[in-house]
Order: C-alpha cells, then structure tokens, then sequence
C-alpha cells in the first residue's frame, strides 16, 4: 500500500538515532505501524490497575501506535505504567496531557495551579514581567515542567493561547490568560521557552484562535465570524510569537473561519460529483480540486456535507497555508481531539486532517478503527502516500530532537528525585492569594484599597464586614449539592462559615448577618456554558434584592457572571472553585489580606 520512505528520509537529511520499529515499508505490517504511528489514543489513568488495561495499552504499542493522552488517576500509578510502555516501544511514544492548571489537575498526588486567567490575575499585567512577577511565574513553569517529567507526560498541551474576547464563550474562558493578545503572547512566549528548556514538547493552543465563540466544539462546529483583520491583530499574533520563541509542536482547532476559508457545499453531492457547480474529476473549473491539485478556494470533496464550513483541521488554506507557509512554522501539527462534535459531520476526518497538513491525529474515538479508516481512505485514493510520509517524518524528527522523548539521549533531564511537592503547594496557594480580584466595592475591611479596572475605570464602592464567622454562606450554581458538576472539596469555605445553605433554600437572615453567595460554573468539554443557567441567575438576583444585610458575590469560576449581579455591594473574582482559591478567599474575607489580583479581562 505504502512504499518506502527511507530513500526519502534519507535525502531529506534526516537522522533517527532510534529504532523506527518500521521493518519495511513496502509490506502491509510496516504500512500499518506508520499509520499507527500517527495516532495518539487515549489512556484513563484511572483504569490502569485494571485487569487486561496494560494488555490493550502494550497491544497498541506492538502496533506501533504514536503516544497516549492521560486522563486522570493517580501520579506514581500513571508514571509506572507508562513508564512500563516506554520500555516496550521501539519508538518512543509522545504521553501528552491537558494540564494547563498544573499535573495535579489530572494527577492525584501532584500540584493543582491556578487557571491560566487566575495566573495572569496574581502577576503583572505591565508591558514586561518583571521582578517577583517574573520569579514567580519562573517558579510556577518550573513546577509544571519538573511534575510533568515526574509523571512521565513528555508532551504537556499548553499553554491556551486563545484570546477570550467573547464572554460567554462556553470551552475557553477561564482557560485563556486574558482578553489582550499582547499579554497572552507575552505569557505564551514565557511557557514555551521554560518548558522547552525543560526538554519538554510542549504544544500552543487553539490555532487560529478559539476566543470569540459561543459553541463548545466539542458539541457542534463554531464559526469564528471575525474579518481577517480582526483575526490578525487579536488571535493570530500570540500564535506568531510562540512559533518566533520555538514553539515546537501547534494544536489545531475545530472551529470555522470563514475570512480564512469559507469553503462549503451548497446542496452539492459529497461523493465524485459538483462542488460549486464544477466538475471535480478532471475537469477544471472554478473553486475545484482536479486531480488532488487545489486550485484556488477547492473544497475537499468526501470530507464535507451540504451547509458545513470546513473546520481549520480540514482546511489546507488554514493548516498548511497559513500556519505552515506564512507563518513558517516547522514543527509538529497536532489536530484537536478527534472524538469531539464538531468533526461528526465530516466523512473521513482524520485523513482529511492529513491531507490539510496535520501530523498527529489526537484521541480518536477508537485508535485500531481510526487507522482502519486511514487505510480505506487510502484504497480509495482519498489520502495521498505522501500525506502519511510527510506526517510521520515530521513526528520522528520532534521525538528525535526533544530530549524527554528519546530515552538514549545523553542529555535526556528525565530524573524522578527531587521534586518538592510541598513547596509547590506553597507556590500554588501564594498565586492563588495574588489572584482574588475585587470587582466591586473597598476593602473588605473597610481601609481604601486598590481595586479592579472594568472597562478602564478603577471601582471603589460600598464596604461591609463578611467575616465567615459571622456571615451565611448561601452556595450557587454547579456545585451546590443539589446541583453537582463534579468532585470539588468546598471544606475550606464549609469550614470557615458558621452557616451554609444552598440558594434554592435561602431567605434572609432574621438576624441580618451580611451574606455571601459564592457562585460555582465551570469551563467543561460538553457542558455548552461557563456561566449560570438563566433560572440559577434569577434566583440570585432575586435573593440579592431581598436582602437588607450586606450581600458579597464571589465567582469561582468565570468572572463575566458577575456583571450581572452589580446589586450585590462587594464583587469578587476567584475565578476557579480550588481549594487554594477558597482558602484565598476567606482570608481576604477575614481581613488577613486584601484581594490584590487585577481583572485580566473586561466585563
């Protein structure tokens, strides 16, 4: 099916100092151990002292699949079993997570770090970090990278570089650094090169930019609908500087972006027949692909259904021509996850991410039926030889060229001694106190302080005493017990406060104790918001209203719900439901310390 590709790896100038684990290229076994090559599946962490796991994991690996993706489970758990697969694979394989607020986020056992949004929060928003601003976040990536070798993850995806102009954005949000595309590619630049001096393969995320959308993809398709200047000057540049600061490996995103690429079939037949009115096959007309040659705005034919805009990861204008050509990025391209919904209406996704320019197609919904599918879509002569060749070139190279990747390194900085998880949870828990951002209101001790700018004004206002120990605790939206959206120990405020109920059972205290509602959303793949639920906000609002004490509204979660509780007179962003956050938050509370953190967003 695929003929060898070692004439070609070898004029390219390329040099494995590994086993490939390919035989030969030219019999169905090595073509099979390419494809798989390609795949980075997915690994639950919490299954791996499950029985027959390590079997179906150590099988892929004899298939020769690319990596996995950790969900979860325990730290030394994981490290031991992927450590365990490490050792059986001829080609090093890329263990990647999502641990853009630290390993312990996936790991029991590591350090949970505040959010993206939360960091940038604690540090300085001034045009260079600087002084303790800059030691800190120089400690924070070290924490990343040392727990992340620790754990066995050599692929860490991070950091977010999406810039969250759009507030109800339902999968971003908290997730990004900030609304400002100079303070996102500033962060952006700082992680890139911290982790890879850490030997670590880290990968930049959404490209073009997942910011300005209201649809979570992993239920439905967004479309990005901002002009190409738009895109430009606001999501493209923290890319641009992240590919300038070497950057080695890009994720990109299932969005469309139709000022890129507006590709799309109007009541056209999807298979070998008219696209915009053209004949595909072998005759040349307007917008058309002739012979597998793409002739100015071609739709890929079999990858697409009638009103669907081609998603950046299908897109070749998008994958390989802005990013590769005009961007001149060389390193690895790594599509989104491939079980996600906005890919469900796309015949032949994951060789059409190929045939658009990707090089890792990441967790698909079944890696042995997504290689199967490759190799149909290969009988069929819809995926190209060269697409795979080039693909799995490119992925030999990064595994080659980072140390944590290629166990016969002699400068491989993989050493599992030495991490000193107890002060990187005083690490963590010192930026989340820098983080608590007052809204709106003084002090909470009733001293003038320094408070939040909103839309370029400074906010001072009303102030009142919400000592927990002498305050109620009225709990709000995912995660009151009624309302569970997933485990989070609230101990640190239970404790705190005298008095807790839930919103649904609130009245106001006979004995006009001050009230603080502390509010709950998340930023969760398939949940379709990160903010409340119409009727949630309601009752809060309403609750608000009646209450003649002192009320205070904190959000551990997205700070854009609070722009709809400006009754309230003391306004507070956490920004995520942490246990760090919550400690931080009764001790300004208390008076021990003021919020210092500043708005990274406008609300």
């Amino acid at each position: 099916m695929i003929g060898s590709i070692c004439d070609a790896m070898s004029g390219s100038g390329f040099d494995s100092t590994f086993d490939s684990g390919i035989d030969s290229m030219s019999d169905s076994g090595g073509a099979e151990k390419m494809l798989y090559q390609l795949v980075t599946a997915r690994l639950d962490g919490g299954r791996v002292g499950s029985a027959g796991y390590f079997q179906w994991a150590s099988a892929l690996v004899e298939k020769g699949i690319g990596g996995f993706i950790v969900f979860g489970g325990g730290l030394e758990e994981v490290w031991g079993f992927v450590d365990a697969l490490q050792g059986a694979a001829r080609v090093p394989l890329f263990i990647m997570s999502d641990v853009e607020r630290g390993v312990g986020w996936q790991l029991a056992g590591a350090t949970p770090l505040p959010c993206q949004m939360a960091l940038c929060a604690a540090l300085s928003l001034d045009n260079h970090l600087d002084g303790d601003d800059s030691a800190l976040l120089d400690a924070a990536l070290s924490a990343l990278a040392v727990e992340c070798i620790h754990a066995g993850i050599n692929m860490p995806l991070v950091p977010v570089l999406d810039v969250n102009s759009n507030p109800l954005n339902p999968i971003v949000c908290t997730r990004a650094f900030s609304d400002r595309p100079e303070v996102v590619a500033r962060f952006g630049v700082r992680y890139v090169r911290a982790l890879n001096a850490a030997g670590l393969l880290s990968c930049v995320k959404h490209f073009p930019g997942h910011g300005d959308t209201r649809t979570d993809s992993h239920i439905g398709l967004p479309v990005i609908a901002r002009s190409r200047g738009a895109l430009r000057s606001v999501d493209l540049p923290p890319f641009t500087a992240a590919i300038a600061a070497g950057a080695p490996a890009v994720m990109v995103a299932h969005i469309a972006v139709p000022a890129l690429d507006d590709t799309l079939v109007n009541d056209a037949p999807v298979n070998d027949a008219l696209v915009n009115d053209a004949l595909v096959n072998d005759t040349l007309v307007n917008d058309a692909l002739v012979n597998d040659t793409l002739v100015d705005d071609a739709l890929m034919v079999d990858t697409l259904v009638e009103g669907k805009i081609l998603p950046a990861t299908l897109s070749q204008k998008i994958t390989t021509g802005l990013l590769r050509r005009e961007l001149g990025f060389g390193g690895l391209i790594v599509t989104d996850a491939l079980n996600m919904g906005a890919l469900k209406d796309f015949r032949h996704a994951p060789a059409a991410c190929l045939k658009a320019g990707a090089d890792v197609l990441l967790h698909p919904q079944d890696a042995d039926e997504c290689v199967a599918g490759l190799a149909a879509a290969m009988e069929e002569k819809f995926l190209d030889r060269a697409d795979v060749e080039r693909a799995y070139k490119n992925i030999l190279k990064a595994k080659e060229k980072f140390s944590s990747l290629n166990p016969n390194s002699r400068n491989n900085p993989v050493r599992r001694d030495g991490v000193d998880f107890t002060a990187h949870a005083a690490l963590s828990l010192d930026l989340h106190r820098r983080s608590i951002t007052m809204v709106k209101g003084a002090s909470l001790n009733g001293a003038p302080e320094k408070g939040a700018f909103i839309n370029d004004e400074l906010i001072n206002g009303a102030s009142a005493p919400f000592n927990p120990a002498r305050a109620l605790l009225v709990l709000c939206g995912d995660y009151a017990p009624d309302k569970p959206r997933r485990e989070i120990d609230l101990s640190p405020l239970k404790d705190a406060f005298g008095v807790v109920v839930t919103l649904r059972d609130y009245s106001p205290p006979l004995d006009k104790k001050p009230v603080v509602f502390a509010v709950f959303t998340s930023v969760a793949a398939w949940r379709g918001t990160s903010g409340l639920d119409d009727a949630e906000a309601a009752r809060l609002r309403s609750a608000i209203s009646i209450t003649t004490a002192g009320t205070c509204v904190i959000s551990f979660g997205s700070p854009y719900v609070l722009a709809a509780f400006g009754g309230a007179d003391i306004l507070i962003a956490a920004y995520e439901p942490a246990a760090g956050a919550q400690r931080a938050v009764v001790e300004c509370l208390r008076g021990e310390r003021p919020p210092c953190g500043r708005l990274p967003v406008r609300i």
